[in-house]
């Protein structure tokens, strides 16, 4: 990179994760960089931290890549079909082959809400094969590859009904068109994400991927009606 800066650091998250993203030579433009792990240690419950740099201590320089916020894939499909005064309309949107970094889990927002998966695989003297960490872990969790997860999703962003009525009933009242619809907009999302909303995003090119929880998009049902004259 110009001026001999082998990393540009990117967006923080909290007041401990300070380099949650880069931009790197050789890696995707923003990528997640923090600590790998390998498990959970059955004796304290705390991650076992990938010694990177392989010196035999835990250091920020053990730190690397552990996502890809850009998808592989992004895709959508648009069906529309008519019969005899009936329309019907389905949009659908997706990506695959991203991640999400869950942004709203931080050492310091301790008493925030955190998805169930935190509490119901956490390890504790009687579940020590446990997938998830204990609770007070090592602050450095909060730094790896446990807040990483699978970005991928399809939405279904709408999908519509609609009845246009008969000219001959529309004539006489001197209408030229009334249609009649219900439309169901953002209301099916299929992804394995565990957070609120896998469109979580960011205005800031560096956060691209991080989910600071904004608010969900909303499901919607509309019902409407359409005159021309």
């Amino acid at each position: 990179i110009k001026g001999g800066v082998s990393r540009i650091r990117g967006m923080r998250v909290g007041t401990s994760w300070r380099e949650a993203t880069s931009m790197e030579k050789g890696y995707p433009l923003w990528y997640f960089r923090g600590y790998k792990t390998s498990g959970i240690d059955p004796s304290t419950g705390n991650p076992i931290f990938v010694d990177v740099d392989k010196d035999g201590e835990i250091t920020d320089k053990d730190q690397t890549y552990i996502g890809d916020p850009h998808p592989d894939l992004i895709y959508g499909a648009n069906l529309f079909m008519e019969y005899k005064g009936f329309d019907f309309n389905l949009f659908l949107q997706g990506v695959s082959g991203n991640e999400i970094l869950m942004g709203w889990i931080r050492i310091d927002r301790s008493t925030c809400n955190r998805p169930l998966l935190f509490y119901e695989n956490r390890w504790t003297t009687n579940n020590n094969n446990a997938s998830r960490p204990k609770a007070n872990a090592d602050e450095r969790t909060f730094m790896s590859d446990q807040l990483i997860f699978d970005g991928s999703y399809m939405r279904i962003k709408q999908i519509q009904l609609g009845y246009t009525l008969p000219k001959d009933i529309t004539g006489k009242l001197l209408i030229s068109k009334v249609r009649l619809y219900v439309s169901l907009d953002d209301y099916f999302t299929f992804t394995k994400y565990k957070g609120m909303d896998p469109e979580a995003g960011s205005e800031e090119d560096s956060s691209l991927g991080i989910d600071r929880g904004v608010y969900p998009v909303p499901r919607k049902m509309l019902f409407g009606l359409t005159v021309s004259f």
